[in-house]
């Protein structure tokens, strides 16, 4: 802008910004020895790629990232009490 006033504007265009990725789904146990191994489908990614996957042992209420990062099935997590049963759950990060 200056003292004649704002110049035309551009030509429209459409903008989509990225969503969450949906959850994984089809979630298959395999047990171990303090640990367990989870396969799954997973969801759409929503426009960015999957960079890590987050987990719970708690049912969903806290969630640990992998370390290092998994972007992919099968997935284990490590570090478990054997004997102990575990409410586990998965979500994807991008």
């Amino acid at each position: 802008m200056n003292a004649a006033g704002a110049g035309n504007a551009s030509t429209a265009t459409n903008g989509t910004p990225y969503t969450t990725p949906a959850a994984p789904s089809g979630l298959s146990v395999t047990n171990g020895n303090s640990q367990v191994t989870i396969a799954f489908t997973a969801g759409t990614n929503n426009g960015s790629a999957i960079t890590n996957y987050q987990y719970s042992i708690d049912g969903g209420t806290s969630f640990t990232a992998f370390s290092p990062a998994q972007n992919a099935s099968p997935v284990t997590i490590t570090g478990l009490s054997n004997g102990t049963t575990y409410s586990l759950a998965l979500k994807a990060m991008n």
